[in-house]
């Protein structure tokens, strides 16, 4: 049987409970500032072109993402 046609096994997964204490504490991680240094080393074809994406679904985010890269 091929992989690519495997359909997912959820049985595989039945032991996963999402409200599960973790044994180790959370990462917290700032999504924010991994994309202003993700942004702040892209070519700038691709900073141009993220930032209309950005601004096309959530305007805010696009000034503010400017407004710290500038």
């Amino acid at each position: 049987m091929s992989t690519r046609n495997r359909s997912f096994d959820t049985r595989e997964n039945q032991n996963l409970n999402p409200k599960q204490e973790l044994s180790e504490p959370a990462l917290q991680v700032n999504g924010l500032e991994q994309v202003i240094e993700m942004l702040r080393y892209a070519d700038p074809a691709f900073r141009a072109s993220l930032l209309r994406r950005i601004q096309a679904r959530d305007p805010g985010l696009a000034r503010k993402l400017l407004t710290i890269l500038r």
